[in-house]
């Protein structure tokens, strides 16, 4: 009985370890209500357990729509131009933030799953099912990557990414527009899982819990066996 119990606790703990380290939502729009701001670059910025580094061809921007791209800030590090929050192209390029993800050191990549992203308009309505334009580019932990812009609709990069699509990433680019003009845009939200099991599982565990079941239950019939009450 010792035993079984000791079996079940070893393949309890197994399926403990292979859950994934953290499971978050990181709502861009609430942190920009909450206060308006612009984010750093290339500083390792943490947000529910999920650790990486901003880049962009501007500044990236909080704001109550979600995350953007400001061209140019004030004196109070807000935004010149309100209308220039969004991903857009007013400042004569597309914009781009780029997010590399990153283990609690902020030196080591750390790949990520990407199971939910929303997007919302500069009138804060959803975009997630409409079929203007937006690029993307991914890098994955094993060195693979997409082409270096890959143009898609809101609609089809948010079903993408629900239907497992964007899985094992360690960098993620969003960009304004497509090979057609877009729309301006915020990233609203995104959920992230991480990929990587606190303690890793061995591929012949399964096999290794079998055998010990095994003997295990030939243990048990020899003690029956030997036991009066069975006579």
């Amino acid at each position: 009985m010792n035993y079984f119990k000791s079996l079940i606790a070893t393949v309890a703990a197994a399926v403990c370890f292979s859950l994934p380290a953290y499971a978050a939502v990181l709502d861009f729009s609430s942190l920009g209500t909450t206060q308006e701001q612009p984010l750093p670059t290339r500083e390792l910025i943490t947000l529910d357990g999920v650790h990486f580094e901003l880049r962009s061809n501007a500044t990236p921007y909080l704001s109550a729509n979600g995350l953007g791209v400001c061209d140019g800030l004030d004196i109070n590090e807000l935004c010149t131009n309100p209308a220039d929050r969004a991903f857009d192209d007013l400042g004569g390029n597309d914009d781009i933030i780029l997010f590399d993800f990153f283990d609690s050191t902020g030196t080591t990549p750390s790949p990520v799953n990407i199971n939910g992203l929303s997007f919302v308009g500069l009138d804060g309505n959803s975009l997630n099912s409409s079929a203007a334009q937006v690029s993307y580019f991914l890098r994955f932990a094993d060195g693979s990557r997409t082409a270096f812009r890959v143009d898609t609709t809101f609609a089809d990069l948010v079903a993408l990414a629900a239907s497992g699509g964007i899985q094992d990433i360690i960098v993620l680019h969003i960009i304004y527009g497509g090979s057609t003009s877009g729309l301006p845009f915020f990233l609203a939200s995104m959920n992230v899982t991480d990929t990587i099991s606190d303690i890793p599982i061995p591929a012949a565990l399964p096999l290794f819990l079998m055998g010990l079941s095994g003997l295990g239950f030939t243990s048990w019939r020899k003690r029956n066996k030997k036991s009066p009450y069975n006579e």
